[in-house]
């Protein structure tokens, strides 16, 4: 087994990941210009790469140079001829000047493959020779992962669901959609109807990872709603976390709602009691303080 010195020398070719948001998780292709010094520590090691992809700035022709610890140093992984790739089988993906690691959820017929990240969750198609085998540097040695299963998902194609989305102004609510495919990992490309930028109405596709999905919640008929009742409210095209406020009269009511502060009168069929999706099971929450909800 080689040691760190002698894997991280200057001219090796290898590659640096990173714990900065939007890098996470990939891979990049450097030489070392300047190795770690012997008397380093392993916590203190760093060593002068240059980038072989990366550039100073987006129009500039210059290989970006960065001093790294060798805790984000790896060499290449020893590459393999005539890879027949198969579904699920985990690959890393070239794409952004890396390597990102995903799953292979569909080949076509031109043998292009269908790559599923889970971070954030996207699926992008590959030709077959911007892809290869994914493995892991441990302990000095490259270690193959198995293909990632898909079974255990409970949604399948059709479903009723509801989810919820990652965008600015929309994370307490939630959205009726339905299922149009599973694609591994336990995520989901669904169907549902929301406000787009411009305000108007419109259907989006979207991926949604299992902690952003659940089934639709059982209507509850007849249902009276109390003051200081935490319901969910139908409008903008999704269900909104809100509290009752005010009862009027004719079966209608005052809900303010917490992420805007303001508050809107609704009919009674626009209400739903308030639950939660907790381990496979609907709980209910009935009243709060106002002055402590959340």
């Amino acid at each position: 087994m080689e040691s760190g010195t002698e894997i991280f020398s200057k001219g090796s070719l290898v590659e640096v990941s990173s714990d900065e948001d939007g890098f996470k998780g990939a891979w990049y292709v450097a030489t070392i210009l300047e190795s770690p010094p012997k008397s380093a520590s392993k916590k203190r090691s760093r060593a002068l790469v240059e980038y072989q992809d990366l550039l100073v700035d987006d129009v500039g022709s210059k290989p970006l140079t960065e001093v790294v610890e060798t805790s984000f140093l790896r060499p290449l992984p020893p590459p393999e001829a005539d890879t027949n790739f198969c579904v699920n089988d985990v690959v890393d993906a070239f794409y952004r000047d890396g390597w990102w690691t995903g799953v292979i959820t569909r080949i076509s017929e031109d043998s292009k493959c269908t790559v599923f990240f889970q971070n954030p969750p996207d699926e992008i198609q590959f030709d077959r020779s911007d892809l290869r085998v994914h493995k892991e540097w441990v302990d000095g040695k490259w270690i193959r992962p198995e293909k990632q299963r898909t079974t255990g998902l409970i949604f399948s194609p059709g479903a009723a669901v509801e989810v919820t989305l990652n965008e600015q102004g929309s994370r307490d609510s939630w959205f009726p959609a339905i299922v149009r495919r599973e694609i591994g990992l336990g995520s989901y490309v669904v169907q549902c109807q929301s406000l787009k930028n411009s305000g108007e109405a419109g259907v989006l596709d979207v991926t949604v990872d299992n902690l952003h999905i659940r089934p639709s919640p059982p209507r509850l008929e007849g249902r009276k709603f109390g003051l200081l009742e935490k319901v969910d409210a139908f409008y903008d095209y999704g269900w909104w976390n809100g509290i009752v406020t005010k009862v009027l009269t004719g079966r209608r009511y005052v809900v303010f709602f917490k992420h805007t502060n303001i508050e809107k009168e609704f009919i009674h069929s626009d209400l739903r009691p308030h639950m939660e999706w907790v381990d496979g099971k609907w709980v209910g929450a009935t009243q709060v303080r106002l002055m402590g909800w959340s």
